[in-house]
């Protein structure tokens, strides 16, 4: 029989977080719930981007990050790492991602290790559970913080300070008369072509958004999506459609997104992010899991629901036949913001 994870004798955590701005996102109410049941915990997180270490602070805060990327590094560089972590001898390490992740929490050496279970590796970890699809990322990461005798259940978080929210409403709102305003999130990523709705779709969306509502629609993305929004507004004859993608940190991007009256667009972070700062969300899903993966709270889920969707768990890249996305029609996605913003003005 395993042996019970005793807190009073854990000190150094551990966790590794892998992957995109959503999931970590998720992954956010284990850090709060390791916060909030033992505020004296010293906790590292690993992470593979300087962007997305910019999203821990107050109840999510935690005392060291490690910038790391297991794609990009060389062997020297994972050799370093393991040394490293290893010098620090963790009490507790977790991970939410299955991958290899147990066989880096089994070379550092931590007292307890906890995760997902998998075919091969889950051995390694001293407490594992097996993942239900079915059910959503943060519930089953409320079962890891259970796994470890944590019955804390918070909601992802995300942190920007005083100084994001002032640059927001200095440098962009106060440059509109009109304060309400929606956000659409036209890309998702460098590498998710196959999650993206239709460019043609969202310049009529917007089209017919502007003729009906007065409200300001700001399109935002990172620096590989501007030629995207700069693309869609050149087709729209309007000055209410702004295009910000590329200008903003990630805490600024949440403090503006904090202000909106909604917020639209493909299963993507910049959605997760939104959701996370309690304003309402529309996705748009076909190949990905929107049980598991949609934002969590305050969002509407559109989806086809075609009999071969998901299928990213077998082709993470997408079938190269994205119907399931362009099926999804303008009036589909037209009707809920339609319905969402009447709600907000009435």
């Amino acid at each position: 029989m395993k042996k019970a994870i005793d807190f009073k004798n854990i000190n150094k955590v551990c966790l590794y977080l892998p992957n995109g701005i959503g999931d970590v996102i998720c992954a956010t109410p284990l850090i709060s719930g390791l916060r909030e049941h033992k505020p004296s915990l010293h906790l590292t997180v690993i992470v593979k981007n300087e962007l997305i270490a910019e999203l821990f602070g107050g109840k999510t805060y935690v005392d060291q990050i490690i910038i790391y990327n297991s794609l990009q590094s060389s062997f020297k560089e994972k050799v370093k790492l393991i040394f490293k972590l290893r010098k620090e001898h963790f009490d507790l390490f977790i991970s939410d991602h299955p991958g290899k992740a147990p066989i880096l929490a089994f070379l550092i050496a931590a007292t307890f290790s906890v995760g997902e279970k998998n075919k091969f590796l889950s051995f390694l970890y001293t407490h594992s559970f097996a993942t239900n699809f079915s059910e959503h990322k943060v519930v089953n990461n409320w079962k890891m913080l259970e796994l470890m005798g944590i019955s804390i259940k918070n909601n992802p978080s995300v942190y920007f300070e005083n100084a994001d929210m002032n640059f927001v409403e200095n440098k962009i709102l106060s440059n509109y008369s009109n304060t309400d305003f929606i956000v659409i999130h036209p890309g998702c990523g460098a590498w998710g072509m196959h999650k993206r709705w239709p460019k043609k779709n969202y310049v009529e969306l917007i089209k017919q958004v502007a003729v009906k509502f007065s409200v300001q629609i700001f399109l935002v993305g990172d620096k590989v999506e501007v030629e995207l929004c700069n693309e869609i507004i050149s087709e729209i004859n309007s000055s209410n459609i702004i295009s910000i993608a590329g200008q903003l940190s990630i805490r600024q991007l949440a403090a503006l997104l904090s202000k909106a009256k909604l917020v639209i667009g493909n299963d993507s972070g910049i959605m997760h992010l939104a959701s996370a700062t309690g304003v309402k969300t529309i996705t748009l899903f076909g190949p990905t899991i929107y049980k598991w993966c949609a934002p969590f709270v305050n969002n509407i889920v559109i989806s086809k629901n075609l009999e071969c969707s998901p299928c990213y768990l077998q082709m993470p890249y997408g079938c190269g036949n994205p119907g399931c996305m362009e099926l999804i029609e303008v009036k589909e996605v037209y009707d809920e913001i339609s319905n969402e913003l009447v709600e907000n003005k009435n």
